[in-house]
Parts: C-alpha cells; structure tokens; sequence
C-alpha cells in the first residue's frame, strides 16, 4: 500500500512538471500595410424625359364646319330671314355679309332649338398634352374657280369698286391672315407642354423607370389640389383655338354666275427641331479671368470637350487643365482667358470655341480677342 502510494505521488510530481514547462508561441506574422476590395459599377439607367402626346381634331363624316354664305346683296336682312326659319342672325353692328354656320343653340319653352349664323365659323380647339411645347400649323387655301368673287384683304373691303369676298384663318392670339386666290394662309404657333403634368416613376409591371403623366390622385395630392376633378386637371394643359372669318361688299351688285371659293383647312403639329447652340456673352479678353458664353438647347446631352479654333478654322492649342467650366443647367459656358490656348499674338485676331457634346456632334463660336 505504501508502495503504490509512493508510486502515484512521483507520478503526479512528474506530471505537474512536465505540464508547467510547456510554452505555446503565436506564429510569426508580418503587420498589414494595405487592404483592397472591388466593387461592381452599375447604372440605374436612363428616363427620356420627353413624351408627345397630342390628338388632333377630327370632322366628324358629312359635316362641314367651314361652310359658309356670303350675301354682297344682303338678300337675307332684306328678306327679314324669311328663307331660313328657326335661324339666328348677327346683330347690324356685327354684320359682314358673310355666314357661319355657329351650331344649333337649344332652345327653352315653347322656342325651337334654332341654327345660328355669324361671321366667325366654329372654334376649333387643339390641346398639348405633351411635356414641352409643339409647333401647330394651321393652313386655309381658296379652291377657286373662275366665276368666283374676288378675294381681298379684310382693310380693302370698305374701298372695294366691286363686290369683294374677304376671308381670313386666325389661329390663336395671331392676327387674322387673309386667304387670296393664289396664296394660301398659312399659320404656326407654339403651344407649350406643361411639364409639372410628369413624373419620373417605376412600374413594377415593366419593371423599368418610365416618364408618364400623373395620374387624377397624383395631381389631387400637390398642395392646393385636394379639392380638384379631372376637369380641373384637363384644365391644366395648354391649347391653342383657330377658326375663319370673313366679309363681303355690301351694296354691290353680283351676277347669277358669282360663285363664293371653297375653302380647305388643314392642321398639323410638328416637333420643333432644337439646335444646341453657343453664343459669346460679350467680349473675350485674354485678361478676362471669366468670359461667359451663353449655350441653349443642350438638353440631356452633356459636353464632353472643348476645341480651340484658328482664323482659317484649324485647331489651336489645347485648352489648359482647369480653364473652362460649364454650369450644372448647361446654360452657360466660363472660359478663363489668361490660360492656353490664345496667346498675347490673339490680341485683335479672330478665334473660335467648339464644344463637343454627347451625341458626337460640335457647336461653334467665332469672336475677336481683345486686350
């Protein structure tokens, strides 16, 4: 017994040894000096911001809204109307001999709906839905024939020595263009788009960013709008009105052969064509730290360069690093002219900027340098 306790006592005298001179060491490892890491570039992509939206007027089949009568005899007023029943006519201070058929207009009671004339013909109405502004194109020719009354402008008609037939296109605040025999008249007017009507929105259908009009909801929620209809939202956008007028002699006599022209009328609307462009806001000095250039219509194209030009249009010099800058609506160009590319040799000579944009394409300026 003693022998064995003996035993176990070197036993774990060894043991406690052994253990007390075991060491761990860390492996040896140089510090950290840099850390890189990737990342992948993406693009959320692109949004037109430019939508067309425009329906023209149509004529409805058998209709003609640009008929009219022309009475250079005034056989209706003498006649108190009496070929036309259910009709109304324009008062003395308002009659030029020459009838449009305005519509009929309803009647209350016992009175019948009745027809009424006047010297303007219908209104006809053209709205742009569109974001920006659209050219409308308005046009009115005389189909003529040889019998027909001549055609005059509405200021000859008072000095006219024969009986006369004035008609005219008026298209929205223009004044009025007289239609001739051999001359059409022809009228383009600019109605805006109304931009504030878009937003730029994700269609979780499509999957993709679109531009689109704001819907009934969207527009009730702008400040002020919780009370509106879609009347007041169709309100909104803007129109431009045309319609004919015209006149005729009074007291002179015509034959039973004198025919009044037809008249054909077209619209169209046409997007106008928009031409970035660079123009020099004063004067370029070489000691001009910030000569201004004005740009317009760059639109969503961005300038990717600058060009310097001789006199015989060969290229300079570079532009030094750091001597040109645009503003962040693209309306405005800064050159700093005690930088390259035109030297004190410039002084009184003629000099050109060309600005690269986006789509490839170059716009230019010409000016002469001075001191």
């Amino acid at each position: 017994m003693n022998k064995l306790t003996k035993f176990i006592a070197v036993a774990m005298a060894a043991t406690l040894m052994i253990g007390s001179t075991v060491t761990v060491f860390a492996e040896d490892t140089e510090p950290v000096t840099s850390v890189e890491a990737t990342g992948e570039g993406s693009s959320e992509g692109h949004v037109d911001q430019k939508t067309i939206d425009i329906t023209l007027p149509t004529v409805a089949s058998g209709t003609k809204p640009f008929a009219y009568i022309m009475d250079p005899e005034r056989l209706i007023k003498a006649t108190a109307h009496e070929k036309y029943a259910n009709t109304s006519w324009p008062d003395a201070d308002n009659d030029t001999g020459v009838y449009f058929n305005e519509g009929v207009v309803g009647g209350t009671g016992d009175d019948k709906d009745y027809v009424k004339y006047g010297k303007d013909s219908i209104s006809t109405t053209i709205t742009n839905k569109s974001s920006h502004a659209l050219d409308i194109t308005v046009k009115a020719e005389a189909i003529s024939a040889d019998t027909d009354i001549p055609l005059v402008a509405s200021d000859a008609i008072a000095d006219a020595e024969e009986a006369s037939l004035y008609l005219g296109l008026v298209v929205g605040e223009e004044d009025a263009e007289a239609i001739s025999k051999d001359e059409a008249a022809e009228v383009t007017v600019s109605v805006a788009g109304t931009a504030a009507n878009y937003k730029i929105a994700w269609n979780s259908t499509t999957e993709a960013y679109e531009y689109r009009q704001l819907r009934l909801a969207e527009y009730q929620a702008l400040n002020g709008n919780s009370g509106k209809t879609q009347d007041d939202f169709d309100a909104t956008w803007a129109t431009t009105a045309f319609n004919l007028e015209g006149a005729v002699t009074a007291g002179k006599a015509i034959t039973d052969e004198t025919t009044a022209p037809e008249v054909k009328v077209t619209w169209s609307w046409a997007d106008p064509e928009v031409t970035p462009t660079i123009a020099i806001d004063g004067t370029y000095s070489r000691a001009n730290t910030a000569n201004k250039f004005t740009l317009s219509n760059i639109g969503d194209l961005t300038i990717t360069g600058i060009k310097a030009y001789m006199a015989d249009g060969t290229e300079a010099d570079p532009f030094a690093s750091g001597s040109w800058s645009v503003n962040a609506a693209k309306t405005e160009l800064t050159v700093n002219g005690t930088k390259a590319p035109f030297g004190s040799g410039a002084i009184g000579k003629t000099r050109g900027i060309g600005l690269i944009l986006s789509d490839d394409s170059e716009i230019k300026v010409t000016f002469t340098v001075t001191e």
